[in-house]
């Protein structure tokens, strides 16, 4: 198992590397009042964690912004919950490779979320998973805000380090809360 998750980690370094060399962007500092358009990624793990997530783009989106969402599942259908919602962009462990490693291009069903203009970008995913590292770094947007981490650094504008026991509400008032530093 150790030899395998060596290999897991080799792959995505050398991934991420090429992913972050090929991925040309403006970079621009920005806060919520400056932003037009918002990415939002997260990991589905239940129905209460996804009502969390809706209610905050529903928030953004009532301030004017347009909100896209990117939600990765380990499961291999679609949860019925999501199938309500506009804007939402959906991936699974099946749409990934070999040991969990994605394709140089996205999967063609979120694709379209690569492809937009994005100001800002939140990752709310709580635990480390490596496709959040794919994902933060295949997004243009110009402002990049995660989670720390050895990974996330590399990818992320604006890296936020917070307890084990912090609700991802609290993660997401900790990013407010740092971006209005960038508020004109």
């Amino acid at each position: 198992m150790f030899f395998l998750e060596k290999i897991k980690r080799k792959l995505w370094k050398y991934r991420v590397r090429r992913i972050l060399k090929a991925n040309r962007r403006e970079r621009k500092s920005m806060g919520l009042n400056q932003a037009e358009t918002v990415g939002i990624y997260t990991c589905y793990k239940e129905d209460s964690q996804w009502e969390k997530i809706s209610f905050f783009a529903n928030k953004l989106r009532e301030h004017g912004l347009k909100v896209s969402l990117l939600v990765y599942s380990s499961e291999k259908v679609k949860p019925s919950i999501l199938e309500k919602e506009n804007e939402i962009y959906y991936f699974c462990r099946k749409d990934l490779g070999f040991l969990g490693v994605p394709p140089l291009t996205p999967p063609l069903a979120i694709r379209p979320f690569f492809t937009q203009n994005l100001d800002l970008f939140f990752d709310l995913s709580m635990e480390f998973h490596y496709i959040d590292v794919y994902v933060a770094g295949v997004s243009k947007a110009k402002f990049k805000l995660g989670k720390e981490g050895e990974w996330n650094q590399m990818v992320n504008d604006l890296s936020i380090q917070f307890q084990k026991d912090t609700t991802q509400m609290e993660y997401v008032k900790l990013l407010l809360k740092y971006l209005e530093n960038f508020n004109a």
